[in-house]
């Protein structure tokens, strides 16, 4: 709990500091305070009809002067101290938008003030075993320094618009969530990759012991955007998603916004 605390706010302290005019400060307070509002109406219940934990602050603050949007946060909600669930939800000119991202193969659904309902049906992306990673360490602090040099081993781009602008993204050198001793995980990180301080992709590190087997690395990947991705460890592609032109409500990343308050049903 208190390196979750810790990590919390290192990466609030990080975000980038701009000159506040005379008000900005108050506006910024009010938008973080409606976005904490929205996060707190999602009812977030497992299959067996549970309501899940949702972080208390949000877990990264983010802005996008390239993408019209003034402010943003990154909330997670957790089941037997593992996350299962992000939700980013940002503000634009004339509406807020919301991206949802189950971390979970196991039975999952939201609830929106409005009544609206997300069920996701497939299952997010499999975690694979890291190659060429050494053994999670005992010391838990060795484990942390090793996650941090996985996370280093990766890198991706999006591509944005028709002519497919070509995008790198940037590994925020700081995970926004750690959580550890969680349903047969040693160790656990979320890293994101970002287009300036706006997240794009996220990546999962576990240092996961299966049932009788020794501790292994793993990874795991999921779209924070809509955008076209690609990840790769070591320059070689391991992932990649495809633009997406309209939201998928079960697919394990949706969107909506309160312009729309009911994504469009699959295609």
């Amino acid at each position: 709990m208190m390196r979750n605390l810790l990590t919390a706010a290192l990466v609030l302290l990080s975000a980038p500091v701009l000159a506040q005019a005379p008000g900005d400060e108050d506006a910024r307070g009010q938008r973080l305070a409606e976005m904490r509002r929205r996060a707190e109406a999602l009812v977030v219940r497992r299959g067996d009809g549970r309501q899940v934990e949702r972080s208390a602050n949000p877990r990264l603050r983010f802005g996008d002067p390239t993408r019209a949007f003034h402010d943003g946060t990154l909330w997670t909600w957790s089941s037997g101290g593992r996350p299962v669930l992000m939700v980013g939800v940002e503000r634009y000119e004339d509406f807020w938008s919301y991206e949802l991202i189950s971390l979970t193969p196991s039975p999952l659904e939201v609830q929106t003030e409005t009544g609206w309902r997300w069920k996701p049906q497939d299952e997010p992306a499999v975690e694979r075993p890291v190659p060429g990673a050494p053994a999670p360490a005992e010391s838990a602090v060795v484990r942390g320094r090793q996650m941090r040099e996985l996370a280093r081993r990766f890198t991706a781009v999006e591509y944005i618009g028709p002519a497919r602008e070509r995008i790198q993204l940037r590994l925020q050198p700081r995970p926004i969530l750690e959580y550890e001793n969680a349903a047969g995980v040693l160790d656990g990180t979320l890293f994101v990759l970002s287009n300036g301080t706006n997240p794009e992709l996220l990546l999962m590190l576990e240092a996961a012991q299966p049932t009788g087997d020794a501790a292994e690395w793993r990874y795991g990947v999921a779209r924070i955007s809509t955008a076209e991705l690609e990840l790769s460890l070591d320059g070689a592609e391991v992932w990649s998603a495809p633009h997406l032109a309209t939201p998928r409500t079960q697919t394990s990343y949706t969107y909506f916004s309160t312009t729309a308050d009911r994504a469009a049903q699959d295609e």
